[in-house]
């Protein structure tokens, strides 16, 4: 699974201000199972949260 989020606004205060921002995160979930070449048992199950 993968999801990704990104949230941005700006505001102005005048001609001259303005603010600026931005939020983003990411969530993946890596599962997998089965052998490796040399025929050793591999089991993956992980899970990695990026803000």
């Amino acid at each position: 699974m993968n999801l990704l989020y990104l949230l941005r606004a700006t505001y102005k205060f005048n001609k001259k201000w303005s603010v600026y921002g931005d939020l983003q995160g990411r969530f993946l979930t890596y599962k997998t199972s089965g052998l490796t070449s040399d025929r050793v048992p591999l089991e993956v199950n992980e899970k990695y949260n990026f803000l």
